[in-house]
């Protein structure tokens, strides 16, 4: 009445091997996803330093290019390297250098950081910021824009600065008092 054991693989074990298998596979999958997410994020804080050197020597080839195209009644714009700031009149585009385990840059662009010395009422000016962290993939380096979520080559960060510095330049001043009785 016993029955013999079979050489063939029931299909149920045959199943559970299989989904076994897959879950491995898939361990293994993520566990190398997780190494190589890391040697990216390695390589961008790494490169992080020199990549932003590049913007700098956009920032002062631009800022050069421009002076010489400018009106002498417009601000010159002049590029501060120890304060890593561009600076035209009272206003001013500074890069600050954040490294929290990562190696982002911080574009503020607003009123230069003496301007209240320099004036007695400075105006209204409603400072913009923008994020751009070092990032890496496949395809190597690049700047990754926090707010539009979107890869960024260092010439747009540059434009970003000046845009926003420029915009300050032609803009009437607004003060607090304006309006007021």
């Amino acid at each position: 009445m016993g029955s013999q054991p079979s050489d063939e693989v029931d299909p149920i074990a045959k199943k559970l091997r299989e989904a076994a298998t897959r879950r491995e596979e898939a361990t293994d999958a993520a566990a190398g996803e997780k190494l190589l997410t890391a040697d990216f994020a390695k390589f961008a804080r790494d490169r992080g330093p020199t990549e932003f050197e590049n913007i700098e020597q956009l920032v002062l080839s631009r800022t050069s290019r421009i002076n010489a195209q400018n009106t002498p009644s417009q601000p010159q714009f002049r590029y501060a390297q120890n304060l890593r700031s561009i600076e035209a009149g009272i206003f001013s585009a500074s890069f600050a250098i954040v490294t929290n385990g990562q190696f982002q840059v911080r574009l503020i662009v607003g009123l230069a950081s003496d301007a209240l010395q320099r004036m007695a009422e400075p105006p209204v000016v409603e400072r913009r910021i923008w994020h751009y962290l070092a990032s890496a993939d496949q395809d190597g380096f690049f700047w990754w824009d926090e707010a539009a979520a979107r890869k960024c080559l260092p010439d747009e960060i540059v434009s970003d600065a000046l845009e926003g510095l420029s915009d300050l330049l032609i803009a009437p001043l607004r003060f607090e008092d304006e309006g007021s009785f």
